[in-house]
């Protein structure tokens, strides 16, 4: 299993797409976990919901490592 972890509030950088495809060609034989870190509210969440699927990952998650929200979804 791999973490890929992204930036949520910042969204989707060209940097995560070159990363998300090398993972995707390097990796198909491993379930690869999207997690979109700092979806502290509602409205950040609603913004990187359209971002982090445009990475084609089949399962992702949201979190606030510093708030603690959600983090039970990569336990």
């Amino acid at each position: 299993l791999l973490l890929f972890m992204v930036d949520g509030k910042a969204g989707v950088s060209r940097q995560d797409i070159i990363i998300s495809d090398w993972l995707k060609a390097n990796f198909h034989n491993l379930p690869i976990f999207l997690v979109a870190n700092k979806i502290d509210n509602e409205q950040t969440e609603i913004a990187a919901l359209s971002e982090i699927f445009q990475l084609g990952f089949e399962e992702s998650t949201m979190i606030s490592a510093e708030g603690g929200d959600n983090l039970h979804a990569i336990w």
